[in-house]
C-alpha cells in the first residue's frame, strides 16, 4: 500500500511540474489605470482673474483635443512668475504687465484677453448704478443702504490689488477711502477673487469688486453695476468707452513647449475668441 502512495505522489509531482512549464496557462496580469501621458497633459497657473475664462479655453481646447490642462487655484501673478522660472509650470496667467526685471529675465507676455474691473452686487439688490461718490462713501461708512433702505454689506480687497489701483487712478478719492477703511478693520477683508465672487453670490445685500469674466460665470447670483453712468458691456470695454479695464496675459520663459505652442494657437481661432466672448471678455488680437 505504501508502494503504491509513493508512486501517486511521483505521479502528482510529474503533473505540476509539467504545469509549470512553458505551455502552462497563466492568468491574466489585473488591468490598472493608465496615467495620462505627458504629451497630453500641461500645467497653467496664476493669477484668480484670468482662472474662470482661461478653464473655459481648457474645456473648449480638451473637447477639440483631447488635451487635458491643468489650471489649479490661483497662486496670484507674483506666484505664477516664480513657478514659471523653477519650471513647475507651462504656462503663467497674468493680470498684470510684466515688469522691467521679469522683462530682463527673459519673460515674454501674449495679452489674450481684456475686461471690466466691476462693482458687483447680489442680483437681489435693486441698484443698478453708482457714481464714484457713492463709492467713496460706501467705503468710509457714510452710505450705509441700498434704494430700499436695506444695508449694503461691503467686502474689499487688499490695496494693493492690481483691480484696486485701477480704480484708485481712475476714481478721486477711492485710494484714500480703501486705505482708510482697510487700516480701521471697516469691511471683510477677502484675499482670493474667487472668493469674493462667491462671497458675494452667496450673501444678500452684498457689493465687492471683480471682473466680468467672474460676473459672468456667477450669473445668475451676482450683477455687475454701473460706474458713474456706463455699464461694464463688453462692447464699451471693447471701445474704451467703459475705463476700469485689465488685460489678461499667457507668460512664458524661453520657448512655449510644442503642446503650449498648440493651445496658444487654438487661442487666437474663431473657437477661442467665441469662448473668450461668451464667458465675460473681449478677445485681443495676437
Amino acid at each position: 500500500m505504501l508502494r503504491y502512495l509513493v508512486i501517486l505522489c511521483l505521479f502528482a509531482s510529474l503533473v505540476l511540474a509539467l504545469g509549470c512549464g512553458k505551455n502552462a496557462a497563466v492568468a491574466p496580469e489585473a488591468k490598472t489605470a493608465q496615467p495620462i501621458e505627458a504629451s497630453n497633459k500641461f500645467t497653467i497657473a496664476g493669477s484668480g482673474s484670468n482662472i474662470p475664462v482661461t478653464k473655459k479655453l481648457a474645456e473648449a481646447y480638451y473637447a477639440k483635443t483631447g488635451v487635458v490642462i491643468d489650471i489649479p487655484g490661483g497662486i496670484g501673478n507674483d506666484g505664477a512668475i516664480d513657478a514659471l522660472k523653477t519650471g513647475d509650470i507651462d504656462l503663467a496667467i497674468l493680470s498684470r504687465p510684466l515688469t522691467a526685471a521679469e522683462l530682463s529675465a527673459g519673460l515674454k507676455a501674449i495679452p489674450y484677453a481684456r475686461v471690466g474691473i466691476v462693482l458687483a452686487a447680489h442680483a437681489g439688490v435693486p441698484d443698478t448704478n453708482f457714481s464714484t461718490t457713492d463709492i467713496v462713501d460706501i467705503l468710509k461708512g457714510a452710505k450705509t443702504t441700498w434704494v430700499d433702505g436695506t444695508t449694503i454689506y461691503v467686502f474689499v480687497r487688499q490695496t494693493t490689488e492690481p483691480a484696486n489701483q485701477i480704480f484708485s487712478a481712475l476714481l478721486p478719492g477711492y485710494k484714500e477711502a480703501l486705505s482708510e477703511a482697510n487700516r480701521n478693520h471697516r469691511w471683510e477683508l477677502i484675499y482670493l477673487d474667487s472668493d469674493m465672487a462667491y462671497t458675494i453670490g452667496k450673501t444678500k445685500g452684498s457689493l465687492g469688486i471683480t471682473n466680468t469674466t467672474y460676473v459672468a460665470t456667477m450669473r445668475p447670483n451676482i450683477k455687475p453695476l454701473g460706474l458713474n453712468g456706463i455699464v461694464p458691456t463688453l462692447e464699451n470695454i471693447r471701445t474704451g468707452y467703459y475705463k476700469p479695464v485689465k488685460d489678461l496675459s499667457f507668460v512664458y520663459k524661453g520657448s512655449p513647449s510644442s503642446q503650449a505652442t498648440k493651445f496658444l494657437e487654438f487661442v487666437f481661432t474663431d473657437e477661442g475668441r467665441e469662448t473668450l466672448t461668451n464667458w465675460g471678455a473681449v478677445p485681443l488680437e495676437r
